[in-house]
């Protein structure tokens, strides 16, 4: 599943699935912040967002990332 807090955007299952969603809606590749605990896309326009949220991505606070984050099974492979 695909997450945004509207600033970020997130995979609960893999990177793959972060890299996939991300080339749909037309993020470019630099926005990637690829942290160790949490690889993420930085949205930094309002397209951006707009086009996240439109695909799919599920709303969600920071804290609830994070929290989502914490629990991936793939991030514990890294």
């Amino acid at each position: 599943m695909i997450y945004t807090d509207g600033i970020h955007l997130i995979s609960s299952e893999s990177l793959e699935e972060l890299h996939a969603f991300a080339k749909r809606i037309g993020l470019p590749p630099r926005w990637l912040h690829n942290s160790p605990r949490h690889p993420h896309y930085d949205l930094l326009t309002a397209w951006a967002r707009e086009a996240a949220i439109r695909a799919g991505a599920e709303v969600r606070s920071s804290r609830q990332l994070v929290e989502i984050l914490r629990t991936c099974t793939y991030l514990r492979r890294r």
